[in-house]
């Protein structure tokens, strides 16, 4: 599955790049990119720059969600990867973040076999 439409073409609007954090937080806290791109900002990420771990963490509590560490799927790629699809998760490869929502990668990696690094679960408040 591709990006979703709403965020390529917010994330274009914006003349962004290396947004793929913004697009990971965005999917995993179900807000709009501008929301994720706000918190993103406020948890210290630079304007068409890529972000650290620590950064994104900040960005979804700064929206209200926590994170928890899932060894469970650890070393799993974007293909093979099957989470519950109820909950929705935050993936990091070595150089790429990805938002899991409803089971699904959303994200253009989902036709690559990238790694996963880490996953987090993202729950509400």
């Amino acid at each position: 599955m591709a990006i979703p439409t709403k965020y390529s073409s917010a994330s274009h609007d914006m003349k962004e790049t290396n947004d793929c954090a913004v697009i990971a937080v965005a999917v995993a806290c179900k807000v709009s990119y501008k929301e994720a791109h706000a918190a993103c900002r406020r948890a210290g990420r630079k304007a068409r720059r890529g972000m650290f771990l620590h950064q994104i963490k900040t960005a979804i509590n700064i929206l209200g969600h926590d994170f928890e560490s899932v060894e469970e799927w650890k070393g799993k790629t974007t293909k093979t990867i099957t989470v519950p699809r109820e909950d929705n998760y935050l993936a990091v490869t070595s150089n790429h973040a990805i938002g899991i929502h409803f089971g699904l990668v959303k994200d253009y990696s989902d036709r690559k076999n990238m790694r996963i690094k880490s996953l987090y679960k993202i729950t509400e408040r």
